[in-house]
C-alpha cells in the first residue's frame, strides 16, 4: 500500500537543534509554576519543532517556527486557530501563549492546548467502517469553509491580498510551469493545454472561504474508542479562495487509497453544502495545477524519486481530464 505520508530528504526541523531545556523554559513563561516531567518531539512535523510537554498538571504542545520564510505562517496559524475556536465546534488546540517578537526567545513559538487521540495516519486502519472517517472529515471541512475573508490570498501570511482567485492560481502556475516544461517529458503539450483549458473556464468564486490547503491524515487525531475525529492541527498554510481547491489534496493522500472514505465524504458535504455539477473536474484542474508546483519544489530539491513519481500521477491525471 502506498503511504499517506511522503516526507522529504532531510526535514527542516531535524537541522535544528533546540534543547530540551529551553523547550521547558518556553513553558515556564507561560505556566511559571509548572514541574517539567518529560518533553517529547511529535512526529509528522516536518517544517517546525513541535514537542509534547508534560507537566505536574497539564499536557502542551509548543511549536517552534525554524524557518524564517516560515515565520509569519506561524503567526497566521494561531489567528487562525482562535477564530476558529470563537466561531465553529471544530476540536482545534487552544492558543495558550505565543511570542512571534524573537525578542525573548531566537524563534517564534506558540503553546497549544493538548489534543488528546491518535494521529489518523496511525490508527487509520484500525478503523473498521471507513465511511465514518468521511463523514467526521467532511463535517470539519465544512466548518472550515464557513470562515469568509473579502479578498482571496494564495497564502494568508501574505501583506496583501491578490487581485483575484484566478490570479493567485496563475502567479503559482507561471513560477512552476518552466520547470515541467524543461522536464523532456512526452506528455508535456498534453498537460499545459489541459491546464490552459482549465484556467480558461475557471469562474471566480462568488466568495472566499477558509481553505487549510493541508488536509492529509497527519494533521487530524482520531479517537478509536468513540469513532470520532477529536483534533485537528496545521493551519500555516492556509489560503483563501475557490473552497474546491481544498479537496485536491485529498483526492491525491486520502481518497485514492480508500474510495470509502471518498464517497461517504462527498455525500456529507453536499448534505451540508451543495456542490457544483461539475466539481470533480474543477477539482482535478487544482490538483494537475498543484502537482505541476510541487514537480517544481521537487526539482528545487534535488528529489529524483519524488520527480518520477509526480511524472506518474501527472501523466495519469491528465489522461482522464483529456
Amino acid at each position: 500500500m502506498s503511504h499517506l505520508v511522503v516526507a522529504t530528504n532531510k526535514p527542516l526541523h531535524a537541522r535544528v537543534t533546540i534543547s530540551e531545556e529551553e523547550i521547558a523554559d518556553l513553558v515556564h513563561s507561560f505556566d511559571a509554576k509548572a514541574v517539567v516531567q518529560s518533553v517529547a518531539p511529535l512526529p509528522h512535523g516536518f517544517n517546525n519543532k513541535i514537542s509534547l510537554v508534560t507537566t505536574d498538571t497539564n499536557k502542551y504542545v509548543v511549536k517552534i517556527s525554524v524557518a524564517e520564510d516560515k515565520f509569519k505562517k506561524l503567526a497566521v496559524e494561531a489567528d487562525i486557530l482562535e477564530k476558529l475556536a470563537a466561531q465553529t465546534d471544530l476540536p482545534v488546540p487552544k492558543v495558550l501563549h505565543s511570542d512571534f517578537s524573537q525578542t525573548t526567545f531566537a524563534f517564534p513559538f506558540a503553546i497549544y492546548s493538548y489534543v488528546s487521540g491518535e494521529n489518523l495516519v496511525d490508527c487509520i486502519e484500525q478503523v473498521a467502517d471507513k465511511k465514518v472517517i468521511g463523514q467526521e472529515l467532511a463535517r470539519a471541512v465544512a466548518a472550515i469553509h464557513s470562515i469568509h475573508y473579502p479578498a482571496a490570498y494564495f497564502s494568508l501570511s501574505s501583506d496583501k491580498p491578490d487581485a483575484s482567485w484566478q490570479a493567485a492560481l496563475r502567479k503559482k502556475y507561471d513560477e512552476a510551469w518552466p520547470y515541467f516544461a524543461q522536464s523532456g517529458l512526452p506528455f508535456v503539450d498534453t498537460v499545459r493545454q489541459e491546464l490552459e483549458t482549465g484556467f480558461a473556464n475557471l469562474k471566480e468564486p462568488t466568495s472566499y472561504t477558509l481553505i487549510h490547503r493541508d488536509l492529509q491524515p497527519q494533521n487530524f487525531h482520531w479517537d478509536l474508542t468513540t469513532n470520532k475525529l477529536v483534533g485537528l492541527f496545521d493551519f500555516e498554510t492556509a489560503m483563501s479562495g475557490d473552497f474546491l481547491y481544498e479537496f485536491s489534496l485529498l483526492e491525491r493522500n486520502l481518497f485514492r487509497l480508500y474510495p470509502e472514505i471518498k464517497e461517504s465524504f462527498y455525500q456529507t458535504y453536499s448534505d451540508i453544502s451543495p456542490l457544483p455539477e461539475n466539481y470533480p473536474q474543477q477539482i482535478a484542474f487544482y490538483l494537475l495545477n498543484q502537482l505541476v508546483y510541487f514537480y517544481m519544489r521537487s526539482v528545487q530539491k534535488s528529489e529524483d524519486d519524488r520527480l518520477a513519481h509526480l511524472a506518474t500521477e501527472i501523466e495519469a491525471l491528465s489522461k482522464t481530464l483529456s
